[in-house]
């Protein structure tokens, strides 16, 4: 039998508003033109995580009135205790031959919501030129850590700032020390560890570091708020999620399965949050940066609209593992709205063991999701060939 087989998990759900557009593209850009501050024993906590700097910060001009992002050179020291799991504490020892992450550094980069600059921007010289190496760390860590990991730090700063979430996110990278290059992000919502990493149990701190063959990120350790842990209970990862997709509704074409998936989407949607501004989906998260699968094989938006037809913009970098709605108005807790998005990619693959039989790459990521436990309706259309059948 020739066929065809998609599945979906029962999960959930292109003009940017000015406001949206302007704020993620200076997040993008990532400009150092705020300035200096020489630091001496400068202690930055975060959870369980302790650095030392002792150097200079170069910040990252305002961006919707604060700044954002910094980068450090000099240097530093960082400590992590393991989380006070035994499976947590035993692997950190598996992968580091230690009790506890610890390494100097002489580079770092920065970027955040919270209140970092707070801390680390006091007696801020203005008028300062950032070196070359600092220039440079600036200007790649976006393509760099989207490459390796499929996230969009930019996107996820600007869905911070849009959505006002408290608390803030924040997230470094360490390099030029014992440890190499490795990168801690500190994200009270959960959504790069449930998009990116699919760890979806309600922890909100990761250190992981990338590796060059086989090419993929080594995760050293996991953990939950230092509250969490007092407490003895932890949010789950639902709890943060934006909007809840009640129905997909779906035309799916796989006419040409050897060279494209296409999808029209309608999802009802309605909003978990007050203020709704950004809607962060994923699509194709788990493609490898291997034969750039990623880069070459996820879907891409084509179109996205609201249901009465207003354009609504969509952010998706190349190497993403998903994509970022601009909505045009805030919505409010409890209000319902329906987003209609078209995508296509060359999304399917052929079967090792039978002639003319294909299989979507993620069986799960071939239609965009918001969050993890969610559950929805579907209303699946399906266009293909006479002598395929498609099994779903």
């Amino acid at each position: 039998m020739k066929s065809l087989c998609i599945c979906a998990t029962l999960s959930l759900m292109l003009t940017i508003p000015a406001v949206g557009a302007e704020i993620y593209e200076s997040l993008k850009k990532f400009q150092l033109s705020g300035g200096s501050a020489a630091v001496k024993n400068l202690t930055l906590r975060r959870d369980r995580v302790e650095m030392t700097f002792n150097g200079t910060f170069y910040f990252e001009g305002p961006v919707a009135g604060a700044v954002r992002g910094a980068v450090f050179l000099g240097q530093g020291t960082f400590r992590a205790e393991g989380p006070p799991s035994p499976y947590e504490r035993a692997h950190v020892r598996r992968m580091l031959g230690s009790e506890a992450i610890e390494s100097d550094f002489r580079t770092a980069v920065l970027r955040f919501t919270d209140n970092t600059f707070e801390e680390i921007g006091t007696n801020v010289a203005p008028e300062t030129y950032p070196p070359a190496d600092a220039v440079t760390l600036a200007g790649s860590f976006d393509r760099q850590l989207l490459k390796e990991t499929g996230l969009n730090t930019s996107a996820r700063l600007a869905i911070s700032i849009l959505n006002r979430e408290t608390p803030g996110f924040f997230l470094a990278q360490f390099d030029r020390g014992k440890r190499n290059r490795f990168t801690f992000l500190l994200d009270h919502q959960g959504r790069i560890p449930v998009a990116t990493f699919n760890i979806s149990a309600g922890e909100i701190g990761l250190i992981f570091s990338h590796r060059q063959l086989p090419a993929g990120n080594d995760i050293w350790t996991v953990f939950y708020s230092l509250d969490s842990y007092k407490l003895g209970r932890a949010a789950y990862s639902d709890t943060y999620d934006l909007v809840g997709i009640s129905n997909y509704t779906m035309q799916v074409d796989v006419r040409e399965p050897a060279r494209a998936l296409k999808l029209d989407v309608r999802m009802d949607c309605t909003s978990l949050a007050d203020g709704l501004l950004a809607i962060p989906m994923s699509i194709g998260e788990s493609l490898p940066e291997t034969d750039s699968l990623r880069l070459k094989k996820t879907l891409r938006v084509k179109s996205a609209r609201l249901g009465d037809g207003t354009p609504v913009e969509a952010i998706q970098e190349d190497w993403e593992g998903g994509l970022t709605f601009f909505l045009p108005a805030q919505r409010k807790k409890g209000e319902r709205f329906a987003l209609e998005s078209s995508f296509e990619g060359d999304f399917m693959r052929d079967s090792p063991y039978s002639q003319d039989v294909y299989y979507p790459l993620g069986t799960s990521e071939w239609y965009p999701r918001h969050g993890y436990l969610n559950r929805s309706e579907f209303d699946i259309t399906f266009r293909h060939r006479k002598r395929h059948r498609v099994a779903s």
